[in-house]
């Protein structure tokens, strides 16, 4: 999680938190990084402060969707709207520069 938020789209001047995968093998080694993305969703426990760069491990759970409501609605859900994330642990948390 990067302490500096980012606009979710080219649309509106909303901000997001900025986000990335990090995967670490069985040792607790970094093993990959991805690229940083927009994040509109809600982590639930977690409250950014800004001052703060920490990567987070997130449990991520599918929302049970309404079947009406999806055969009567062409545009696909964005997955912030179609999972909840809730916060496991703080691996890492350093001041941003």
């Amino acid at each position: 999680m990067n302490a500096k938020k980012t606009s979710c789209n080219d649309t509106t001047s909303e901000m997001c938190l900025q986000v990335k995968p990090i995967t670490y093998d069985n040792q607790g080694i970094k093993s990959s990084e991805g690229q940083w993305a927009p994040f509109a969703g809600v982590i639930d426990g977690y409250q950014p402060d800004g001052k703060h760069d920490e990567v987070l491990r997130i449990q991520r759970y599918a929302l049970d969707a309404d079947t009406n409501t999806a055969a009567n609605d062409n545009r696909l859900e964005a997955p912030s709207e179609a999972y909840a994330y809730v916060l496991d642990a703080v691996i890492e948390s350093a001041v941003a520069e």
